[in-house]
Formats: structure tokens, sequence, C-alpha cells
């Protein structure tokens, strides 16, 4: 057996089960002052099991969180003052505030244009400037509130969606990875996530593009075997995005913790 290492582990969002009615009355009542709804009682479900399992990177939201903006939005509005208006960007900010509370360097996850309604509306050419208008917008608000980095959940198929999405602290985060994603996110990014199924295309990849930093979900050990044949141990992290499907939130950031635990 070899010597043991452990990996740093970093979260990419979390889907909370969705709460009792009662819980979510009890949430708001206990935060009275603040502004607190459903989704504000999501964001902390999302943060608590990852903060009490000890994940190195824990971050504060996920797909579910474009419901902030889905359940505002009509079909008669015009996308861009909807989506950079005043009363959304304050919500942005309080909801930042709010995930800071619980975890003073969270990171946030935010769903991509292939996740969000509101754009199927956008054609033509307004698209990407609506598009990237928006999140340039909403990360701006939330690093000012105290958000350091932020992982964005999308198909990553389109290379000019991309670039457009990409920014100094930002992770794209594909849905799925194929050897055309992976090309595609390698123009604008070092770092790749993958799970144990995935891994199998990074080698290939490798004498055509530089990458720095590998995430690997969930992986089993016999990945981490593979991936230190091509890597040292600093570029590799374990990581985590739990689907409401999968185990209960604390079980499954803490099997997160154990995975980043390997003996050889």
């Amino acid at each position: 057996m070899g010597k043991k290492i452990t990996f740093p582990t970093i979260s990419l969002g979390s889907e909370p089960d969705n709460p009792e009615k009662s819980d979510v009355i009890s949430f708001v009542s206990k935060h009275r002052g603040e502004e607190a709804d459903l989704i504000t009682c999501l964001l902390s479900a999302s943060v608590q099991p990852q903060k009490k399992a000890g994940i190195t990177q824990i971050c504060s939201g996920g797909l579910f969180y474009n419901e902030r903006f889905d359940c505002r939005f009509r079909e008669d509005d015009d996308i861009l003052s909807f989506l950079t208006n005043g009363e959304i960007q304050e919500t942005i900010q309080q909801d930042a505030r709010h995930c800071i509370h619980e975890a003073k360097r969270s990171a946030f996850a935010l769903a991509g244009p292939s996740h969000v309604r509101a754009f199927e509306e956008i054609s033509g050419a307004d698209w990407a400037d609506d598009c990237f208008s928006f999140y340039r917008s909403a990360r701006r608000t939330m690093r000012d509130a105290g958000i350091q980095r932020h992982v964005i959940h999308d198909a990553c198929t389109d290379s000019d969606i991309t670039e457009g999405l990409m920014g100094s602290k930002v992770l794209l985060f594909p849905d799925c990875s194929t050897i055309p994603v992976l090309e595609n996110l390698l123009e604008f990014q070092k770092t790749v996530t993958v799970t144990n199924e995935e891994f199998r295309l990074i080698p290939p990849l490798l004498e055509r593009y530089e990458i720095k930093k590998i995430i690997l979900i969930r992986p089993a050990p016999e990945t981490i075997s593979c991936v230190l044949e091509h890597y040292d141990p600093d570029a590799i992290v374990v990581g985590g995005y739990r689907t409401q499907d999968s185990l209960s939130a604390e079980k499954y950031w803490e099997e997160v913790i154990a995975d980043a635990s390997y003996s050889g």
C-alpha cells in the first residue's frame, strides 16, 4: 500500500431537497428583518451539509437558483431590462450576503444560459449581448457582497458562449464532458471537471492542451491511480455536485470527503 494522500475538496454547488412548508416558515421567522424566502432557505440548505462535512471549497447555489429569475419573468418583459433591473440586482446581492454569512469564503453556482428560461425568448444577435451582460452584472454584484468565485453550469457546446461566460474567477462546469466539449473548454480554461467515466477522454487531449488542474467528481481509487500517472497530487482536487436523486446531502458530502483520501 502506498503513501496516503488527502486531496483538497471542492463543491460545484448542490441541489437541496425540497423543504417542508413548516421548515420554510420556521426559516423565514428566524430571519426577520432580512429578505428571506424559499430560495434563501434552499441556499442555506445547499451550504450547511458541505460546511458540516468539512469541504475545503464550499459552493452555494446550483441549478435550482435559476428559479430566482424564472419565477419573476413574464413573456412581455424586455429581457435585458428584466435581468439587470435594480430589484433583481438587490435580491442577488442579498442572496450572496446570506451565503457569505453561512460560509465566509463561499463560491456560488449559477445556471448557465442553456438552463435559464428567460434566454429562450431572445433571438438573433441580441442573444449574446443580453446574456453576457446579465452574467457579468450578476457576478459583479455577488463579488461586491463577498462571493469569491463562480461556477457556471452549462452545456458548454458553443465556443462563443463559452468565451462570453468566462472570467478570471469563473469555472465552467459542463453538463456532460465529451471530446468536443472538453476541446471547447480548454481553449478558455485550464481546469477540467470529469467523472470516473469521463477521465478516459483526458489522456488523448494532453498533447494539444495544457491542463493545470483536474477536478475528479466522486472518483474511484482506480481513477485516482490513473490520474496520478499523468499529474502530480497537487494538481488534483476531488469534487462533488449533489443532486436530489443521490444520497442525503449529509451523506453525500461526507462521502466526497472519504473519496478524497487515497492510499494507493
